[in-house]
């Protein structure tokens, strides 16, 4: 049996969610998709606005086979942080695949980032250490570093869920697991206020929930 690991939060689980799980299971061949998620609170440090058990009864109604917890202190934490916890829950399951959300769906661009941003060459290391001097943020300043090396790492990590997604390869090399990393992109506006029926925004959901 094969099987395809995901790491969310799914506050609230909707249709964007059930898309990713579909393709998620579609493209790694997998017989089953195993979801762990965060609990009582999300990463932006904030009590989730549903309970854990309801999320995860959601996840399971919308295409999950089981789900896991991904404990707080994991749950809370930087990407880092947040992807280690995940991706070592689903590696130590013994998953065949992980399956992340991307503005980015080509897996190509997305590693030769990740190995940069992970191995840290002497010239992206030089570039650094100069971007920090002038007084760069660090995201900044990797970035423009790996820039150097790869063209167009810039504009990828400029995006969100292209950054958490190679938080996860980086993850993946720092663990040596076999897992195979499938993104899939992410549809919809998902930073609008507007609720998109088809692929929401999460946040744009609570606000909606939140107003009556």
């Amino acid at each position: 049996m094969r099987i395809v690991g995901v790491v969310a939060e799914y506050d609230p689980f909707h249709n964007g969610h059930a898309y990713h799980l579909r393709e998620a299971k579609a493209r790694s061949g997998a017989d089953c998709a195993v979801c762990v998620i965060s609990t009582a609170f999300t990463q932006r440090g904030e009590a989730a606005f549903f309970a854990p058990a309801d999320r995860a009864a959601m996840a399971l109604a919308g295409g999950a086979d089981a789900v896991f917890a991904l404990p707080a202190a994991w749950a809370v934490r930087e990407a880092e942080r947040f992807a280690l916890g995940g991706v070592a829950i689903l590696d130590g399951l013994g998953c065949d695949a992980i399956s992340f959300g991307a503005e980015n769906a080509e897996l190509a661009p997305l590693a030769a980032v990740a190995e940069i941003l992970e191995t840290e060459p002497k010239p992206y290391e030089d570039a650094l250490c100069e971007y920090l001097a002038q007084g760069m943020p660090y995201p900044a300043a990797a970035a423009a570093a790996a820039e150097g090396l790869y063209p167009g790492a810039e504009a990828l990590l400029a995006q969100p869920n292209n950054t958490l997604a190679v938080t996860y390869l980086r993850t993946l090399w720092r663990l040596r697991s076999p897992m195979a990393p499938i993104p899939v992109r992410r549809a919809g506006r998902y930073h609008s206020r507007a609720v998109d029926p088809e692929a929401p925004a999460a946040s744009a959901l609570r606000r909606a929930l939140a107003g009556g």
